[in-house]
Formats: C-alpha cells, sequence, structure tokens
C-alpha cells in the first residue's frame, strides 16, 4: 500500500465514523427529548409509524457503519489496517515527510513561514505510534465480542431462532458512544499529526455535535407548535 493509499483510507474511515458518530447523536437526542418532554413524546405519538421508522434508520446507520470501521475483510477499509500500515511506517511522519507536504500544499503561496513552523512540530517514535494503535483496542475488543453479534445477526441479517432478548443483555448505550467516539478520537488525532505535526492528545476532545442537538430540539418544539396551531384551527 502507498502512502497515497493509506491516506485515502484514513480520508474514507474518518468519513464513516462522521457519518457514525451523527446518526448515533440524532437518533440518542430523539429519544432522549422524547423521554423527558411530554409534549414531545405526545407529538412523537401521533405519528408514531414515521419516527419508528426515522430512529431504526438512523440506529441501523451507526450499528452498520461501526461495523465496516471495524470489518477484518481483506478486501474491505478498516481502522486496524490504517493503524498497523501507520506503525510500519513511521517515515510517513518524519519531518521531511511533513515539510515536503506542507511545501506541496503551499503551492504558490510561499512558505515563508514554514521554518519556524517546522520548529514546533512533533515526530512521533515507534512507541508512540504503537501506543496511538493499542489506545483504541479495547473498544475493537468490545465491539466484536457484543456489537458485531447484534449486527451481524440482527441488522445486517435476521437469523432464524434469534434469541434477541439474549443478544442485546450485555449491549449499553454509553459502550455504543464510547466505541464511536473513540475511533473518531484515533482518526483525528492521526489527521493533525500527519497534516500539521501535532502530537496526539487522546481523550480531550468532546465530539457531541451540539449544533445536531440544537437543531433536533427546535425540529421537536417546532411539532409542539405545529400540533398547537392546528388544534386552534
Amino acid at each position: 500500500m502507498t502512502e497515497q493509499a493509506w491516506w485515502q483510507q484514513h480520508r474514507v474511515l474518518l468519513g464513516e465514523v462522521l457519518s457514525a458518530s451523527d446518526s448515533f447523536i440524532l437518533w440518542r437526542d430523539i429519544n432522549n427529548i422524547g423521554a423527558t418532554d411530554p409534549s414531545v413524546l405526545l407529538r412523537l405519538q401521533q405519528n408514531p409509524e414515521f419516527w419508528n421508522t426515522v430512529t431504526h434508520g438512523l440506529q441501523t446507520t451507526f450499528i452498520i457503519t461501526i461495523g465496516r470501521i471495524f470489518d477484518r475483510s481483506p478486501r474491505s477499509y478498516s481502522i486496524q489496517k490504517l493503524l498497523s500500515k501507520m506503525t510500519d511506517h513511521p517515515q510517513y511522519f518524519s519531518k521531511s515527510s511533513l515539510e515536503m507536504r506542507k511545501r506541496i500544499l503551499a503551492n504558490k503561496g510561499g512558505v515563508s513561514w514554514l521554518p519556524d513552523y517546522m520548529n514546533d512540530v512533533w515526530v512521533p517514535s515507534q512507541v508512540d505510534l504503537e501506543r496511538l494503535r493499542d489506545n483504541i483496542q479495547p473498544s475493537i475488543e468490545k465491539y466484536e465480542q457484543i456489537y458485531q453479534p447484534i449486527r451481524n445477526k440482527l441488522f445486517a441479517h435476521r437469523d432464524m431462532g434469534l434469541n434477541t432478548q439474549m443478544l442485546l443483555e450485555r449491549s449499553r448505550i454509553s459502550d455504543i458512544e464510547h466505541i464511536i467516539y473513540t475511533a473518531r478520537d484515533t482518526l483525528e488525532a492521526i489527521h493533525q499529526l500527519y497534516v500539521n505535526g501535532r502530537e496526539p492528545k487522546l481523550g480531550v476532545q468532546q465530539y457531541n455535535n451540539e449544533s445536531l442537538t440544537v437543531e433536533t430540539r427546535r425540529l421537536l418544539e417546532g411539532l409542539i407548535m405545529a400540533g398547537s396551531r392546528v388544534s386552534r384551527i
């Protein structure tokens, strides 16, 4: 795999994790707002087929997308492959490689700023890259033990004689959130390291999409207002 192919793989996976993150947040917020606001719940219950379809679609999206992120199939993109190639090629993160990329991106814009910039970049050791790779391993293991069977037996396929309760009894919303956010944290850290030479700071960034949450609440509250206007006619 060339460096260009490796970086393209990163871009694909980052897009996947952003899709999983946003669909999870939207699914969570619709359920949470409906559960805590009786007026919203009443409006949702007036169109149950629509809202059940919407939330099921969102849930299917993030479950299937997480499966793609952690897919070990030989022909699939996966975060495991990305991280393995990252540790195999520490030269991708050398000062000289970063400087060359910055010069290419600057094109004709001038690079008088570049020497000072390069003085402050962080160059990872092999151990640093391995630590970045290993940080996500607990999330991979939890996904494969608990959530991959749910994805395979309930969402991607529907097994005959499936005991749904037994399959879901170990699942937790907080686990799904942690798995998605850990994957995103890892991919964002790689982006900052590769593009800007910044040292990874894992577990610091918050990935809740506040604007999406605000828009979701605004939409649901708008349903209440629309319902009030209709009832007065």
